[in-house]
């Protein structure tokens, strides 16, 4: 049996920490495409998406043991271990505390980019708050895997460029200056590479069901995988790992300035080379009990957003940023 700290550093899920990075990451290397990089809010962007996403895993395992949704039994813990109850409580108190720290960010956030952040903030916290709360969480439902997509791509990718190109611009002409940046050429790094970050994660989710099918389908639980079968949720899988490098010839196509197809496309190729990899070894089954491939996973996101930011740094418009002048970059 796991002591209290095991139980608690287990369920906080760190594959999906890193996941919540490289999407924000991944929005820092869109805003630096046209010089609207900012390091501060982009590492407070981080530690947001961080501590909203303990949060999400603490509380949902929290209702998890509420209303007996039976994941504390895939994960061989037993309630009738007085232990076992204690630790899951402690869990959503230190939930709640993760939200508390998120909500300190996002103030922060707040006061170097507007009160915009505000809405956004709170839109990821319903989001957080309806996928592992109550009685019906999203998270037992078959739309979980596209909250997935939603969250670690479009969300996390284009609400950290949006930040970043809202820095510095807090004044009473907070609104012109919002709709001088919202456009095609400041946003459309951030909605292209909202695709392939989105797709990871989504392939992600799909691995971590694929799994669990046995279970899941012998446990009648009706997820996403169960729904369309084994055989199509691999498929898509690998439907993914071809997308993930057609999106990046796509940004190398319609962004401009272009940065250097062969160098940008060195990346994305390794990283759908690396899920082409997972695609066989799902069909051998030998992801089996082990959360190696939702691991692997993060780490192979995280490797794709650092080194498209690298490329954007080094390729992209020369930086206007309004904090340099403050030693803040």
């Amino acid at each position: 049996m796991d002591s209290t700290h095991e139980m608690v550093l287990r369920t906080a899920t760190p594959e999906t920490l890193l996941m919540g990075a490289a999407s924000v990451i991944m929005g820092w290397a869109a805003a630096t495409v046209h010089g609207n990089g900012e390091a501060l809010p982009a590492i407070l962007c981080i530690f947001f998406a961080v501590f909203m996403q303990l949060y999400n895993n603490w509380s949902h395992r929290y209702f998890d043991i509420k209303y007996k949704f039976g994941e504390y039994i895939d994960d061989g813990y037993d309630l009738s271990e007085k232990h076992v109850l204690g630790t899951y409580s402690l869990m959503y108190e230190i939930a709640k505390g993760a939200l508390v720290l998120a909500a300190m960010v996002g103030l922060a956030l707040m006061s170097i980019a507007g009160w915009w952040t505000l809405i956004l903030g709170l839109f990821v916290y319903l989001i957080a708050w309806a996928n592992s709360h109550g009685q019906n969480p999203l998270l037992r439902t078959r739309l979980n895997v596209f909250i997935t997509f939603l969250v670690f791509g479009p969300v996390g990718v284009i609400g950290t460029d949006l930040v970043q190109a809202a820095t510095g611009h807090t004044g009473t002409d907070f609104l012109t200056s919002f709709r001088s940046y919202v456009t095609w050429y400041d946003l459309g790094p951030a909605v292209i590479l909202s695709l392939p970050a989105g797709l990871i994660a989504f392939a992600s989710h799909l691995a971590h069901g694929l799994r669990h099918f046995q279970s899941d389908t012998d446990n009648s639980k009706r997820t996403f995988q169960t729904l369309i079968g084994r055989r199509n949720t691999a498929i898509l899988f690998l439907i993914c790992a071809l997308l993930v490098s057609f999106c990046y010839v796509l940004f190398c196509l319609v962004i401009t300035p272009a940065p250097p197809i062969l160098w940008m496309m060195l990346a994305p190729v390794l990283v759908t080379a690396f899920m082409i990899k997972c695609y066989f070894n799902i069909l051998n089954n030998q992801y089996i009990g082990t959360r190696i491939i939702e691991i692997d996973m993060s780490w192979a996101f995280l490797f794709l957003a650092l080194s498209t930011y690298i490329l954007c740094l080094t390729t992209g418009a020369p930086n206007d940023s309004p904090l340099q002048y403050y030693s803040l970059l």
